[in-house]
């Protein structure tokens, strides 16, 4: 009942200005009609499916890292590293930039995905660590869909931080995490 009253008495002082206006009709056509008109006439287009690509190194990093051995983890740390440095210098090349993009991009599905297979192939994790990778493997997936029908770049800024944070729970379930 409270939730109800608190949603219900704004909304009724909003609308009384309106329905003493004699603009409700109005209101409603601008408020759902304009903008379904809008939803369904502004599209723009995801990137090439190939473009995803770019992300599968982090993939590989991601989905393979229990099997490195710890001798070559600062090996492969450090080759990381230097290759995000040299593409780095080389940010100003359009095609270097379009590739960068595209690996950030795709994130969300990689997360998602090693996610998931990583609770498919897992024993020994605890409930709650499970319901953690999980809850944000969906929440992260759920949320990359604010990108349909309007995919341009603004939209990764809403799913970067769940991006992260589902790297770093898969990344701390690992017995060896870095």
């Amino acid at each position: 009942m409270p939730f109800t009253l608190g949603v219900a008495l704004p909304l009724a002082l909003f609308f009384l200005r309106y329905a003493l206006a004699g603009a409700l009709p109005e209101l409603f056509h601008d408020v759902f009609v304009l903008t379904l008109r809008q939803v369904e006439s502004v599209h723009y287009d995801l990137p090439p499916l190939d473009s995803m690509l770019a992300a599968l190194p982090y993939a590989l990093v991601l989905a393979f890292f229990p099997a490195v051995s710890p001798r070559w983890e600062a090996i492969l740390a450090a080759g990381v590293a230097v290759g995000l440095g040299v593409l780095l210098c080389f940010v100003a090349v359009p095609e270097v930039y379009r590739t960068i993009w595209y690996s950030a991009r795709s994130l969300a599905v990689v997360a998602v995905l090693v996610g998931c297979g990583f609770l498919a192939t897992s024993t020994g994790l605890t409930d709650r660590k499970r319901q953690e990778i999980f809850l944000l493997a969906c929440v992260t997936g759920l949320t990359s869909l604010v990108q349909f029908p309007f995919s341009v770049g603004i939209y990764f800024c809403y799913v970067a931080p769940l991006v992260g944070l589902t790297i770093l729970a898969i990344v701390s379930a690992y017995p060896r995490a870095p």
